[in-house]
């Protein structure tokens, strides 16, 4: 179930990012088409200057909602995309790891007694680090490492207790701040590694401006308002909606 969510969170991912890709092309095949319509316009012999201007006003206004529907739509569809692969990938996130073997479990808590009990009763901060490292090395299974991680806070306070001075202190916090960030990764099935990657790969993908400055330039050619609107486009409808219902 893990693997075919994992999927499709990267069949959602490669979706959002083809339809970044696309854009350019989009948005050229959009703007050739407003030139053609526009050149047809004023090299029409029969309108009068006038009755140029006023066709153009109209192939203006409807390229102008055009554009902004197209945005509308590829945003829309961008971050549906985004959300659905950050609902699977969350439910990977917080699904139950494989249970640990009995007799995996009997080695560790063995081990593990006599470790925290070194931990607890050592004399130097070196000794009590030294014992925590083999506690978190033996815990080399998501089940194990979730338990170890629980417990980790806890023996962390006796090792701080037996720091001496400043700069021990900040050594003692980096290497527990390590051991934390072991047991976090192995408390991870696989899946769940694939999954928190993702998430923050879409974490970056939703805080990126779709449309860049590139292409919102280009459209100025045909609009300074779809130019400005393009990467809110719902702000310009919600706009157009407000003044329509102002006319009536």
């Amino acid at each position: 179930m893990a693997k075919e969510s994992i999927k499709a969170v990267k069949e959602n991912i490669d979706a959002a990012n083809g339809i970044a890709s696309s854009i350019q092309e989009l948005i050229t095949m959009d703007l050739d088409s407003y030139r053609s319509a526009k050149s047809k316009v004023f090299n029409n012999g029969n309108l009068s200057a006038d009755g140029k201007r006023k066709q153009y006003d109209i192939i203006k206004s409807n390229y102008e909602r055009q554009f902004l529907t197209l945005a509308k739509t590829l945003k829309d569809t961008y971050h549906s995309h985004l959300k659905d692969a950050k609902e699977l990938a969350e439910k990977v996130m917080i699904a139950d790891v494989p249970e640990t073997s009995s007799l995996k479990r009997k080695l560790f808590d063995q081990k593990a007694e006599a470790l925290k009990a070194k931990v607890t009763f050592s004399l130097n901060a070196d000794d009590a680090k030294q014992a925590l490292r083999e506690f978190v090395s033996i815990a080399d299974e998501p089940e194990l490492a979730l338990e170890a991680k629980s417990q980790l806070m806890h023996l962390s306070q006796q090792v701080m207790s037996l720091t001496t001075n400043e700069r021990d202190s900040l050594a003692a916090r980096q290497a527990l701040g390590q051991m934390y960030n072991e047991l976090s990764q192995k408390a991870m099935t696989e899946e769940g590694r694939e999954a928190s990657e993702a998430l923050e790969n879409m974490n970056r993908m939703e805080s990126v401006t779709l449309f860049s400055p590139l292409v919102t330039g280009a459209i100025q050619e045909v609009s300074v308002e779809a130019a400005r609107y393009m990467n809110d486009p719902d702000a310009y409808f919600k706009l157009e909606s407000q003044e329509g219902g102002d006319e009536e």
